[in-house]
């Protein structure tokens, strides 16, 4: 079988980063671009750490565009706390391999067009998982409003269902930052007849990486016992500074011992769906501002009479995930030798 064609819209953040990488190492994948948009942390930062992790994957041939400086409406809104002060947590990143290309103010949506691009270079083959607040995918389907239909399918990693959020008392922070594009790709999506696949905090927070997790990951690495904070090459040691920060939030914010790799889960759920439950349902988002702003309101029960315009998963299958993260980004590691 043909590995799915993928565009990673990412603004990297530690858990893009371990998307990346899930990206890069997976057979039944072949990774077409990275697209960047402002989030986790400012265009720049997200732009310099997407080209440094896919230069440690050893995916230097993968390019990396820059897209929007800031969501469709509000004022944009970054999350060092989170993330680090460069967006990787202790990461240190390589010099990058190529120059690093920034829009000029005022200058069109590099990452939109590339979107678009690509899409129309394979009509119905290509899945855009979206990591990121959803303004490029957004402003892609402005660009061309027939690309909805084009495309293969949409994942966005966004929302929160049933559970706590991690931004608002219901918001999770994709949605939060951009709410009016995340609304827009889901009307789009619905109107082409191909709902997006939304995968709320429901479903993503089920991957929490541990430390039996990393024994698996160093195992299939092939350095079982190998400890955090190591002699690591260089996959592993972007996996272990970055989520060490991580790991360090979680606890603090959280009071959970582990990482929650939320767009590394989205990434194989794009490329499995069986690790996720998935319905059929009607979901918007709020977009007014206040304690409600991000919210994804999606109608399980069919209350409403609305009819379903997105599939949403309730709940993933993160242990089985992680098992394959190990694997998969374990045998990376030993391709990739810095």
């Amino acid at each position: 079988m043909d590995p799915r064609l993928l565009i990673l819209d990412v603004d990297t953040g530690i858990d893009d980063a371990m998307a990346l990488l899930y990206a890069v190492a997976s057979p039944d994948a072949r990774l077409l671009v990275a697209t960047c948009a402002p989030g986790n942390a400012s265009l720049e930062a997200v732009v310099r750490n997407t080209r440094g992790v896919l230069d440690i994957a050893g995916a230097t041939g993968v390019e990396v565009i820059a897209g929007a400086r800031e969501p469709l409406v509000k004022p944009l809104v970054t999350t060092p706390e989170t993330h680090g002060p460069t967006g990787l947590g202790y990461a240190v990143l390589p010099a990058p391999t190529v120059p690093l290309t920034m829009p000029a103010a005022g200058a069109a949506n590099a990452a939109a067009a590339r979107i678009v691009a690509e899409v129309r270079a394979h009509p119905g083959r290509v899945t855009i998982v979206g990591c990121a607040p959803a303004t490029n995918i957004a402003a892609a389907f402005r660009l061309d409003p027939e690309l909805p239909a084009l495309v293969g399918s949409v994942v966005l990693m966004s929302g929160a269902v049933a559970t706590a959020g991690n931004t608002g008392a219901r918001s999770e922070w994709n949605a939060w930052c951009d709410p009016e594009a995340l609304n827009e790709v889901i009307r789009a999506c619905a109107t082409a007849g191909r709902p997006v696949l939304i995968l709320p905090l429901d479903a993503t927070e089920s991957a929490l990486i541990r430390p039996p997790h990393w024994a698996a990951l160093t195992a299939a690495a092939g350095l079982p016992g190998a400890a955090r904070g190591a002699n690591l090459p260089p996959v592993l040691r972007l996996v272990d500074e970055a989520l060490r920060f991580y790991d360090e939030f979680h606890l603090e914010y959280d009071k959970i011992e582990g990482s929650h790799i939320h767009d590394a889960f989205s990434v194989a759920v794009a490329l499995d769906e069986t690790l996720a439950h998935i319905v059929a349902a009607p979901a918007v988002v709020e977009v007014r501002d206040g304690a409600t702003r991000g919210d994804l309101l999606v109608d399980v029960r069919g209350r409403t009479g609305t009819a379903a315009n997105a599939r949403v998963a309730l709940r993933g299958e993160g242990e089985r995930f992680l098992q394959r993260f190990a694997e998969r980004v374990g045998a990376l590691s030993t391709r990739v030798t810095g």
